[in-house]
Protein backbone atom coordinates (compact mmCIF):
# COMPACT_ATOMS: atom_id res chain seq x y z
CA UNK A 1 0.00 0.00 0.00
CA UNK A 2 1.45 3.37 -0.97
CA UNK A 3 1.26 6.59 1.00
CA UNK A 4 -1.86 7.79 -0.81
CA UNK A 5 -3.90 4.76 0.13
CA UNK A 6 -2.48 4.75 3.65
CA UNK A 7 -3.93 8.21 4.30
CA UNK A 8 -7.38 7.24 3.08
CA UNK A 9 -9.38 5.74 5.97
CA UNK A 10 -11.92 2.98 5.38
CA UNK A 11 -14.70 5.36 6.38
CA UNK A 12 -13.56 7.98 3.87
CA UNK A 13 -13.32 5.36 1.14
CA UNK A 14 -16.83 4.12 1.85
CA UNK A 15 -18.20 7.65 1.83
CA UNK A 16 -16.47 8.40 -1.46
CA UNK A 17 -17.75 5.20 -3.03
CA UNK A 18 -21.34 5.42 -1.82
CA UNK A 19 -21.68 9.05 -2.86
CA UNK A 20 -19.66 8.74 -6.06
CA UNK A 21 -20.75 11.14 -8.76
CA UNK A 22 -17.55 10.82 -10.71
CA UNK A 23 -15.46 8.41 -12.74
CA UNK A 24 -11.82 7.48 -12.35
CA UNK A 25 -9.70 9.14 -15.02
CA UNK A 26 -6.29 8.72 -16.62
CA UNK A 27 -4.77 11.10 -19.17
CA UNK A 28 -2.05 9.46 -21.25
CA UNK A 29 0.36 10.39 -24.02
CA UNK A 30 0.26 8.28 -27.18
CA UNK A 31 3.13 8.13 -29.65
CA UNK A 32 2.77 6.25 -32.97
CA UNK A 33 6.12 4.50 -32.44
CA UNK A 34 6.07 3.92 -28.69
CA UNK A 35 2.37 3.48 -28.04
CA UNK A 36 0.97 4.75 -24.74
CA UNK A 37 3.83 6.01 -22.62
CA UNK A 38 4.13 4.68 -19.07
CA UNK A 39 1.06 2.53 -19.65
CA UNK A 40 1.76 0.07 -16.82
CA UNK A 41 2.04 2.91 -14.32
CA UNK A 42 -1.29 4.36 -15.49
CA UNK A 43 -2.92 0.94 -15.10
CA UNK A 44 -1.35 0.54 -11.65
CA UNK A 45 -2.85 3.83 -10.51
CA UNK A 46 -6.27 2.99 -11.87
CA UNK A 47 -6.22 -0.40 -10.16
CA UNK A 48 -5.10 1.10 -6.84
CA UNK A 49 -7.76 3.83 -6.93
CA UNK A 50 -10.46 1.35 -7.93
CA UNK A 51 -9.55 -0.90 -4.99
CA UNK A 52 -9.43 2.00 -2.53
CA UNK A 53 -12.74 3.54 -3.65
CA UNK A 54 -14.66 0.33 -4.34
CA UNK A 55 -14.84 0.74 -8.13
CA UNK A 56 -14.91 -2.29 -10.41
CA UNK A 57 -11.89 -2.44 -12.72
CA UNK A 58 -10.82 -5.04 -15.28
CA UNK A 59 -7.21 -4.21 -16.08
CA UNK A 60 -6.97 -6.63 -19.01
CA UNK A 61 -10.24 -5.38 -20.48
CA UNK A 62 -9.16 -1.76 -20.12
CA UNK A 63 -5.92 -2.45 -21.98
CA UNK A 64 -7.85 -4.14 -24.78
CA UNK A 65 -10.16 -1.13 -25.09
CA UNK A 66 -7.13 1.14 -25.22
CA UNK A 67 -5.49 -0.95 -27.91
CA UNK A 68 -8.65 -0.83 -30.03
CA UNK A 69 -8.95 2.94 -29.62
CA UNK A 70 -5.35 3.67 -30.62
CA UNK A 71 -4.74 0.96 -33.22
CA UNK A 72 -5.11 3.27 -36.23
CA UNK A 73 -3.63 6.44 -34.72
CA UNK A 74 -0.73 7.86 -36.72
CA UNK A 75 -0.04 11.11 -34.85
CA UNK A 76 0.89 11.94 -31.25
CA UNK A 77 -2.32 12.14 -29.24
CA UNK A 78 -3.73 12.66 -25.78
CA UNK A 79 -5.77 9.73 -24.54
CA UNK A 80 -8.31 10.09 -21.76
CA UNK A 81 -9.65 6.91 -20.16
CA UNK A 82 -12.68 7.03 -17.85
CA UNK A 83 -13.73 4.16 -15.58
CA UNK A 84 -17.19 4.25 -13.98
CA UNK A 85 -17.96 2.86 -10.51
CA UNK A 86 -19.32 -0.28 -12.19
CA UNK A 87 -16.23 -0.69 -14.33
CA UNK A 88 -17.44 0.63 -17.69
CA UNK A 89 -14.59 2.09 -19.74
CA UNK A 90 -14.79 5.10 -22.05
CA UNK A 91 -11.86 6.38 -24.10
CA UNK A 92 -11.47 9.80 -25.68
CA UNK A 93 -8.76 10.62 -28.22
CA UNK A 94 -7.74 14.27 -28.41
CA UNK A 95 -5.00 16.35 -29.99
CA UNK A 96 -1.64 16.20 -28.25
CA UNK A 97 -1.22 19.14 -25.88
CA UNK A 98 2.05 20.73 -24.76
CA UNK A 99 2.86 23.46 -22.26
CA UNK A 100 2.01 26.87 -23.78
CA UNK A 101 5.21 28.60 -22.58
CA UNK A 102 8.87 27.60 -22.28
CA UNK A 103 8.83 28.93 -18.70
CA UNK A 104 5.45 28.69 -17.03
CA UNK A 105 4.33 31.50 -14.71
CA UNK A 106 2.69 29.81 -11.73
CA UNK A 107 0.87 31.22 -8.68
CA UNK A 108 0.63 29.48 -5.30
CA UNK A 109 -2.59 29.21 -3.26
CA UNK A 110 -3.76 27.20 -0.28
CA UNK A 111 -5.51 23.96 -1.20
CA UNK A 112 -9.27 24.41 -0.74
CA UNK A 113 -9.65 20.89 0.71
CA UNK A 114 -8.14 18.99 3.67
CA UNK A 115 -5.18 16.70 2.99
CA UNK A 116 -7.24 13.54 3.60
CA UNK A 117 -9.85 14.36 0.94
CA UNK A 118 -9.94 11.29 -1.37
CA UNK A 119 -10.24 13.54 -4.43
CA UNK A 120 -6.67 14.71 -3.86
CA UNK A 121 -5.28 11.18 -3.89
CA UNK A 122 -7.23 9.68 -6.79
CA UNK A 123 -7.58 11.15 -10.27
CA UNK A 124 -11.28 11.52 -11.01
CA UNK A 125 -13.63 13.58 -13.12
CA UNK A 126 -14.56 15.60 -10.02
CA UNK A 127 -12.17 18.51 -10.57
CA UNK A 128 -13.94 20.99 -8.29
CA UNK A 129 -10.97 21.33 -5.91
CA UNK A 130 -8.64 22.14 -8.78
CA UNK A 131 -11.08 24.49 -10.50
CA UNK A 132 -11.36 26.48 -7.28
CA UNK A 133 -7.57 26.67 -6.94
CA UNK A 134 -7.13 27.74 -10.57
CA UNK A 135 -9.75 30.45 -10.13
CA UNK A 136 -8.05 31.70 -6.96
CA UNK A 137 -4.57 31.71 -8.50
CA UNK A 138 -5.42 33.22 -11.85
CA UNK A 139 -2.57 31.59 -13.79
CA UNK A 140 -2.61 28.78 -16.37
CA UNK A 141 -1.36 26.35 -13.72
CA UNK A 142 -1.56 26.91 -9.97
CA UNK A 143 0.38 25.20 -7.19
CA UNK A 144 -1.21 24.42 -3.84
CA UNK A 145 -0.05 24.28 -0.23
CA UNK A 146 -1.53 22.30 2.65
CA UNK A 147 -2.78 23.74 5.94
CA UNK A 148 0.79 23.78 7.29
CA UNK A 149 2.13 25.77 4.35
CA UNK A 150 3.94 22.92 2.62
CA UNK A 151 3.67 22.57 -1.15
CA UNK A 152 1.61 19.65 -2.42
CA UNK A 153 1.05 19.73 -6.19
CA UNK A 154 -0.26 21.68 -9.14
CA UNK A 155 -3.82 21.41 -10.39
CA UNK A 156 -2.65 19.12 -13.20
CA UNK A 157 1.05 18.69 -12.58
CA UNK A 158 3.61 17.54 -10.02
CA UNK A 159 6.22 19.88 -8.53
CA UNK A 160 9.98 19.34 -8.80
CA UNK A 161 12.78 21.44 -7.31
CA UNK A 162 16.36 20.77 -8.37
CA UNK A 163 18.82 20.04 -5.56
CA UNK A 164 22.22 18.84 -6.65
CA UNK A 165 21.84 16.03 -9.14
CA UNK A 166 18.30 15.12 -8.10
CA UNK A 167 14.82 16.57 -8.11
CA UNK A 168 12.82 16.92 -4.90
CA UNK A 169 9.05 16.46 -5.06
CA UNK A 170 6.50 16.72 -2.21
CA UNK A 171 5.70 13.45 -0.37
CA UNK A 172 2.35 11.71 -0.83
CA UNK A 173 1.70 12.09 2.89
CA UNK A 174 1.03 15.80 2.24
CA UNK A 175 -2.17 14.86 0.40
CA UNK A 176 -1.60 14.78 -3.34
CA UNK A 177 -2.04 12.66 -6.42
CA UNK A 178 0.59 9.97 -7.01
CA UNK A 179 1.57 11.42 -10.38
CA UNK A 180 2.74 9.07 -13.12
CA UNK A 181 5.70 11.19 -14.24
CA UNK A 182 6.54 11.70 -10.57
CA UNK A 183 6.56 7.95 -9.88
CA UNK A 184 8.62 7.24 -12.99
CA UNK A 185 11.30 9.76 -11.99
CA UNK A 186 11.44 8.42 -8.42
CA UNK A 187 11.76 4.82 -9.60
CA UNK A 188 14.56 5.79 -11.99
CA UNK A 189 16.44 7.53 -9.18
CA UNK A 190 16.06 10.99 -10.70
CA UNK A 191 13.74 12.32 -7.97
CA UNK A 192 13.20 11.88 -4.24
CA UNK A 193 10.41 12.88 -1.88
CA UNK A 194 10.95 15.83 0.43
CA UNK A 195 9.00 18.65 2.00
CA UNK A 196 8.99 21.91 0.07
CA UNK A 197 7.71 25.37 0.92
CA UNK A 198 6.92 28.25 -1.47
CA UNK A 199 10.28 29.91 -0.76
CA UNK A 200 11.98 26.83 -2.24
CA UNK A 201 10.60 27.93 -5.61
CA UNK A 202 12.36 31.29 -5.69
CA UNK A 203 15.27 30.17 -7.89
CA UNK A 204 13.10 28.32 -10.38
CA UNK A 205 11.57 24.87 -10.46
CA UNK A 206 9.80 22.43 -12.75
CA UNK A 207 6.26 21.19 -13.15
CA UNK A 208 5.21 18.21 -15.19
CA UNK A 209 2.87 15.33 -15.88
CA UNK A 210 2.93 12.17 -17.96
CA UNK A 211 0.86 13.67 -20.77
CA UNK A 212 2.76 16.93 -21.39
CA UNK A 213 6.18 16.15 -19.92
CA UNK A 214 8.21 18.55 -17.79
CA UNK A 215 8.65 22.30 -18.15
CA UNK A 216 10.55 25.02 -16.29
CA UNK A 217 8.46 27.34 -14.12
CA UNK A 218 8.69 30.47 -12.02
CA UNK A 219 6.55 31.59 -9.11
CA UNK A 220 4.47 34.73 -9.59
CA UNK A 221 1.95 36.63 -7.49
CA UNK A 222 -1.67 35.50 -7.48
CA UNK A 223 -3.31 36.80 -10.63
CA UNK A 224 0.07 37.20 -12.34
Amino acid sequence: MNGAQAILSQAAAAEARDGARYDLMETMAFDPLDGVRLLDLHMDRLAASAAALGFAFDRHGARNELQAATFRLRVPSRIRMLVSPRGSVAIEVRAHRTWPDAIMRVAVVRCPAPADDPRLMHKTTDRSIYRAALKAGGTYEVLMTDASGFLTEGCFSSIFVERGDRLVTPPLTRGLLPGILRRSLIEQGHAVEGDLRPYDLENGFYIGNASRGMVAAQKVAVGG
